[in-house]
């Protein structure tokens, strides 16, 4: 006899209250307003007594350090612990920084989004009821594209710029297909994860923003009720972004982040309907620590990047409110 699935949902509010900086880019940008709120999201699964637990932050990473103290606040729970959580992030470059050896940081924020966390935890563990499993499967070829391109040269370039000339194919692929998970209750949709693989990097500037996610997240919330929980995990995206080199339409702004969640979301609401049940499965939870050790850089990839910084500060010091990204480094390396 299949076990039952209980599931509960919880989210808070994460806008900074401090002065800090939004991450992302390679320099500090002091936040100087909010164009839409980020949040913390939680999930909370248990079958037969097995629990486990998704917890979101609308941050460009969850560090040690946040995950750490997130594990410090629910320390009296006994269900949940780092053996059976997935900590994660919507990987939004308009956030607060959320790394202490960051210019901008602020120490007071960690504690807080791990607080809001710990709370969005409880209310998922206070709000436990029954559901239905459901699986699917989309997909959309609108919206991302390999930053990685092949030059004339022979060389690979990053950003290598809209409508260049020298660009002959991408060098990598991309990943269009966006597989659901949907828990239901009572017959009505409650919980929505959708695994997109493209950059959250849309907007640019200073102000907080859930960027394109937070566009997706309302939009399919507004379709299936606000009491519901809509997570977008990014799949692996370090080199897709959301550039079609083939335009030179703007797509560094608000109406992009917008374009594409709700472009996003519209693909995934036309799915809901061909979400199937999962007749029998079983919760199970595997964990295993893999420690990286930092990337070595050869002395002559160090030594073009500080001439590279060096020719920047020339033409856009950061310094005085300029923001410095990798598309402005290809720029100027040409």
């Amino acid at each position: 006899m299949q076990e039952e699935l209980f599931f509960g949902i919880g989210r808070k509010c994460i806008n900074p209250q401090v002065p800090i900086s939004l991450a992302g880019y390679f320099n500090a940008r002091m936040q100087d307003g909010t164009l839409d709120d980020i949040e913390v999201r939680s999930l909370v699964l248990n079958q037969a007594g097995q629990y486990c637990a998704i917890v979101q932050f609308d941050l460009v990473t969850v560090s040690q350090e946040l995950a750490d103290a997130l594990y410090r606040e629910i320390a009296d729970l006994k269900i949940l612990s780092r053996s059976n959580m997935i900590v994660t992030a919507t990987h939004s470059h308009t956030a607060p920084e959320v790394r202490s050896f960051k210019p901008g940081s602020h120490p007071d924020y960690i504690p807080f989004a791990a607080a809001k966390a710990a709370e969005a935890v409880g209310e998922a563990l206070g709000r436990m009821r029954r559901g239905e499993l459901l699986t699917g499967l989309t997909s959309d070829n609108r919206f991302c594209f390999n930053r990685r391109y092949w030059m004339k040269n022979g060389t690979v370039v990053t950003n290598p710029g809209k409508l260049n000339p020298d660009i002959t194919r991408p060098e990598g692929e991309v990943d269009y297909e966006i597989p659901l998970i949907g828990i239901k209750e009572g017959g009505e949709l409650k919980v929505l994860l959708a695994n997109v693989v493209n950059h959250t990097d849309t907007i640019g500037g200073n102000k907080v923003s859930g960027d394109w996610t937070g566009f997706f997240v309302r939009r399919i919330q507004a379709k299936i009720g606000k009491d519901s929980m809509v997570m977008p995990l990014i799949g692996t995206s370090g080199n897709i972004n959301h550039f079609d080199i083939s335009s030179d339409m703007d797509q560094t702004c608000y109406k992009e982040a917008e374009r594409i969640g709700c472009g996003y979301a519209d693909t995934v609401a036309n799915a809901l309907e061909k979400l199937a049940p999962v007749c029998e499965f079983s919760l199970k939870v595997k964990n295993a620590e893999v420690i990286c050790g930092p990337r070595e850089i050869p002395h002559e990839e160090l030594t073009e990047a500080r001439l590279v910084l060096e020719k920047y500060k020339d033409v856009h010091n950061p310094a005085n409110g300029g923001t410095l990204t990798s598309e402005d480094l290809e720029l100027i390396r040409k």
